[in-house]
């Protein structure tokens, strides 16, 4: 087959590693509620169940620092194939799986997979686009925020229809095949198939972290994880403990919260080169705190649902923009600083949380919603210390 070297080429390359995310989010999305038919079927009590959570956290931070030096002794779509090809057979075998202690360890193979490959998908992203990093990349997490608001429609869509989780996991082992092959056929067609290896040196992540501005991005992405999965683990036990309603309701927040995250990043393109990004992250925030100020100040479901819909899109652009903006100032280090980027947000999203629920446990629920409220503050004010040098990115 004669490669042909194009900016179609290029285009569907990129749109089979957006597709490549998409597949990933939504198939681990769809496990969480798939969790009660696990202790059902196990005969599992709560807690026992839910080490499936457990061994996915640590499984993902075992990935981000097994990732970082993949990424830098192995071209990335030789990665992404070999990673996600993991990833399919793994969910194959747990279709079949009837022992739980295996099901904990595919769980923790399937984790450390994803983060591998967010990491070698982010990094060829940047690779293919080197002059719209800003643009691919904010719609590569885009689509992986379609994904993961998918994956729990389509949980409760085969709940409802009765379907047993063997079948879904089968299933989605083969969805994702199917997207592997369509990746690998654009690989192969393109005149780009040998992308040079990074030649950075493991001990590099080291000296990019003694850099002021790499940190100063890298503690963003605490924040933003910090809210982002405050959010999802405490509003909506806040609003059934506080306006005792239907659980169904709880989770419209978090929903809405989401939609705005995957409106303004497929929606890029509107402020893509127009603004420079330490102002849209320092304007984006205050908005987003001072909505978040009203919502709690007037404490009503609506509200909460309406405003998060505007603070998730006025947060969404930290980890997409941050990926893009250090990938332009060290070009040479996009698998580090993705690397760096994941391991912060995992670090965010397992310390957080779990500090938020203390406080929950020794005061209220309603200081739980008004320290989240904060957290977009000190995001503006940790981004208003960022440097100014850099262009806008496209």
């Amino acid at each position: 087959m004669n490669k042909v070297k194009s900016g179609t080429i290029v285009l569907l390359l990129t749109l089979s590693l957006y597709f490549l995310i998409m597949s990933e989010s939504l198939s681990t999305t769809v496990i969480g509620p798939l969790i009660p038919a696990f202790i059902n079927d196990f005969g599992l009590n709560v807690s026992q169940g839910g080490l499936v959570t457990l061994f996915q956290g640590i499984g993902g931070m075992a990935g981000v620092i097994i990732g970082y030096f993949l990424t830098s002794k192995f071209a990335r779509q030789n990665l992404i194939i070999t990673l996600y090809a993991l990833y399919c057979i793994t969910y194959m075998v747990m279709s079949f799986s009837g022992v739980y202690i295996l099901m904990l360890i595919l769980f923790f193979v399937v984790a450390g997979s994803t983060r591998m490959m967010e990491i070698s998908l982010n990094a060829y992203v940047s690779d293919l686009n080197p002059t719209r990093r800003g643009l691919t990349i904010n719609l590569l997490h885009g689509f992986f925020g379609i994904g993961a608001l998918a994956g729990p429609l389509l949980s409760a869509a085969f709940i409802s229809a009765g379907t047993q989780w063997h079948f879904v996991f089968r299933l989605l082992s083969i969805c994702c095949a199917v997207f592997l092959l369509f990746f690998i056929v654009m690989q192969k067609t393109s005149s780009i198939t040998d992308m040079p290896v990074s030649k950075d040196e493991p001990i590099s992540v080291f000296i990019l972290m003694k850099k002021p501005e790499v940190l100063k991005f890298c503690f963003l992405q605490m924040l933003f994880a910090g809210l982002a999965f405050g959010v999802s683990a405490w509003l909506p036990t806040y609003m059934i403990n506080e306006f005792d309603i239907q659980s169904v309701v709880t989770g419209l927040p978090v929903a809405a919260f989401w939609i705005g995250v995957i409106v303004f990043r497929v929606g890029y393109s509107l402020f893509a080169g127009r603004f420079a990004t330490r102002r849209i992250f320092v304007f984006f925030a205050l908005c987003a705190g001072v909505i978040f100020a009203v919502a709690v100040f007037i404490n009503h479901p609506i509200v909460y649902i309406i405003s998060f819909v505007l603070i998730g899109f006025l947060c969404s652009p930290i980890v997409p923009l941050s990926i893009a903006e250090l990938v332009s100032r060290y070009p040479k280090n996009a698998g580090t600083v993705s690397a760096l980027i994941f391991f912060f947000l995992a670090a965010g999203q397992m310390l957080l949380p779990w500090l938020i629920g203390i406080v929950a446990d020794h005061v209220n629920f309603y200081a739980v919603v008004v320290l989240l409220a904060i957290i977009p503050f000190a995001i503006a004010l940790l981004s208003s210390r960022l440097p100014k040098g850099k262009e806008p990115l496209h």
